[in-house]
């Protein structure tokens, strides 16, 4: 996992910036879905051409043990609040349906998870991945805290939104499996990866006055609520 927004100066910003924003801003194609969004579409296409019949079980689970309903409600207030902004009237429904781009993401993600994670095994691919994504990302911001942020001046995008949100789920992870067990890779991974995202998280902070960026956005995408006071302010600007 990589940064979504950042600044030209950061050369790993390229590489997310081709993977996230639509084909048609780094492409003379007008494409406007991502990568990400058509490999999610790919991947529930193989699905659907291999899968096979749930049994009587897997169906009674999936009906008493399942987020479903949540999720259907969460969907539908979406819809219901993107109908309201576009009766009232003076909305933007180009801006409204970007912003609701990541949520729809959350709900196919849930859904394809939901179908695709059915064993112990695929729990465990499912835990490698978080955690090779939460090292990438770490590596990817302490990097850019050291080396890029210390020569220019960052805006309110210094960091992505969520980077915070990612890291302490990754965080979660890791106590999750040192605390209830998991296999032998994973504890010693996560004995590893935790002081990285703490670091990742909390030391910058403490060095807010060495960086020429401006003051809402001194630290990594830790020192969470600070961080997420001054994006929200932030956003009211705007």
């Amino acid at each position: 996992m990589l940064e979504v927004a950042a600044s030209d100066a950061d050369p790993w910003f390229q590489i997310s910036l081709r993977f996230h924003n639509d084909i048609s801003s780094w492409t003379p194609f007008h494409i406007i879905v991502t990568v990400l969004e058509l490999c999610v579409v790919a991947v529930a296409l193989i699905w659907v051409s291999t899968r096979r019949p749930p049994t009587v079980s897997e169906r009674r689970l999936r009906v008493t043990n399942t987020l479903l309903v949540p999720i259907a409600a969460f969907g539908a207030l979406l819809v219901v609040g993107i109908l309201n902004g576009f009766v009232q009237g003076g909305s933007n429904m180009t801006t409204a349906l970007w912003e609701v781009r990541g949520f729809a993401m959350l709900i196919a993600i849930y859904a394809l998870t939901s179908v695709l994670v059915r064993s112990d095994d695929a729990v465990n691919d499912l835990v490698a991945v978080t955690f090779i994504a939460a090292t990438v990302l770490a590596v990817e911001n302490i990097y850019r805290w050291y080396f890029i942020l210390h020569r220019i001046v960052a805006d309110d995008l210094a960091y992505d939104h969520v980077d915070s949100v990612v890291l302490v789920f990754a965080v979660l992870v890791c106590l999750g499996v040192l605390t209830f067990g998991g296999r032998r890779w994973q504890r010693r991974y996560a004995l590893v990866l935790l002081p990285l995202l703490i670091l990742c998280l909390e030391a910058p902070p403490l060095l807010e006055g060495r960086a020429p960026t401006r003051r809402a956005h001194r630290d990594l995408p830790g020192g969470i609520l600070e961080r997420e006071r001054y994006t929200g302010a932030a956003g009211a600007r705007h």
